[in-house]
């Protein structure tokens, strides 16, 4: 009898989120955590992971590799979770006037009252980043 052993998810949602804080490019500079910040502060909506970038890492694995190229859509959103809990606050002023910022004001006033403490806003509805794949 053979059994495969597989690695659980989270070991994978860690190495995702390892590989946000810590990719370096050539110069030195962590990319993907600059990249972040400029997410934050609403300079870029899109966090665009290079799959170079994740064959160049020097601590990824080749399963966890070989997971995110054959299944895309499950890693973006392991990707996108990691993206949700590194993001840092912003560091510049954005304008109050924005209409995505006076909308979710709006909403979170409506719902002030959520009986069960839930997000308000459910899954992904303030939509402030997206992640992409460039290979």
């Amino acid at each position: 009898m053979v059994i495969w052993l597989t690695r659980h998810p989270p070991f994978f949602a860690a190495l995702a989120k390892d590989f946000l804080k810590n990719f370096a490019d050539a110069n030195g500079e962590l990319k993907y955590l600059n990249l972040l910040q400029d997410v934050a502060n609403r300079r870029t909506r899109a966090v665009q992971i290079e799959l170079d970038d994740l064959f160049n890492y020097k601590d990824l694995d080749e399963e966890f590799l070989e997971r995110v190229t054959e299944n895309t859509r499950r890693y973006v959103s392991i990707f996108a979770e990691a993206v949700d809990e590194l993001l840092p606050e912003p560091t510049e002023l954005f304008s109050a006037e924005d209409d995505h910022d006076i909308l979710m004001t709006q909403r979170a006033e409506d719902l002030t009252e959520n009986a069960d403490n839930s997000d308000p806003f459910g899954e992904d509805a303030t939509g402030n980043q997206k992640i992409f794949y460039e290979g």
